[in-house]
C-alpha cells in the first residue's frame, strides 16, 4: 500500500530562528569586510591621484620643450591668496599668468587637475584683513586639487630642478593621509617630483 503524498511531504521553509542565525551571520562578514573595503577605496583614491599628477608631470615636461627647457612663468590660486611668499620675486602672483591656462593645452583631461577625494569644504582667508571665505571643495577654489611649488619653479630652467628631490606639487589637503597635519608642503601627501615620478610620502618620510 503507498504512502499518501501529503503525508510523505514536508515543510520546507526556514523558522524565524534560522533567518536570524542567517542575518547575523551577514551581519558579522559585512562588519569584518567593511574595513577591507573603505581601505581598497582610499588605495584606489590614492592611485588616482597619484597618475593625475603623473599627467600634470609630464604636462610640465612638455611645457618645457616648447618653452626652452622652462617651468611655466605663471602662478596657482594658492600663490594669488599668499602673496607674500613670492615676496623676493620680480613680480606679484596677481600680475602672472594662470598655471591652469598655461599647462591646459598639455593636459589630456580637466578630470586630471582633480583628485577623486576632494569633496569636504575648504576655508581660506583671501585677505589678510579679510575674513575666512568656504568653498564647498578645493578645486571649487583654486579649480584644482593641487598646490604647486611656483614660488620655486615659475620660470626657472626645467633641466636645473628636475631631480629627484625637488617637490613640484602635492596634495592641496590631507585626503590621503592617516594622520592630519596642518603643515603644507611636509604634511603625508600624494607629491610630484622634479625627475617626473610620483610617490606617497608619509607622515614619517618627509624630507
Amino acid at each position: 500500500m503507498k504512502s499518501s503524498p501529503i503525508r510523505q511531504s514536508r515543510h520546507s521553509g526556514y523558522t524565524i530562528l534560522e533567518l536570524i542565525v542567517v542575518m547575523s551571520i551577514v551581519a558579522l562578514l559585512a562588519a569584518l569586510l567593511q574595513p577591507l573595503i573603505t581601505s581598497a577605496k582610499k588605495q584606489g583614491a590614492r592611485s588616482s591621484c597619484l597618475a593625475n599628477l603623473r599627467s600634470l608631470g609630464t604636462a610640465m615636461q612638455l611645457y618645457s620643450i616648447d618653452w626652452d627647457d622652462r617651468y611655466p612663468f605663471a602662478a596657482d590660486a594658492f600663490a594669488r591668496a599668499n602673496p607674500e611668499g613670492f615676496s623676493e620675486f620680480p613680480q606679484p602672483p596677481s600680475s602672472l599668468p594662470d598655471l591652469i591656462s598655461v599647462l591646459s593645452p598639455f593636459v589630456r583631461s580637466r578630470e586630471v587637475w582633480i583628485c577623486p577625494s576632494d569633496r569636504t569644504s575648504f576655508r581660506i582667508q583671501l585677505s589678510p584683513t579679510g575674513g575666512y571665505s568656504l568653498f564647498p571643495s578645493v578645486s571649487a577654489f583654486a579649480g584644482t586639487s593641487y598646490s604647486f611649488n611656483t614660488v620655486r619653479f615659475c620660470g626657472r630652467s626645467h633641466s636645473s630642478l628636475g631631480d629627484a628631490e625637488f617637490r613640484i606639487a602635492g596634495d592641496a589637503s590631507t585626503w590621503h593621509a592617516d594622520v592630519l597635519d596642518p603643515g603644507f608642503f611636509r604634511k603625508s601627501q600624494n607629491v610630484l617630483f622634479g625627475d617626473g615620478h610620483t610617490r606617497f610620502v608619509s607622515g614619517n618620510d618627509r624630507q
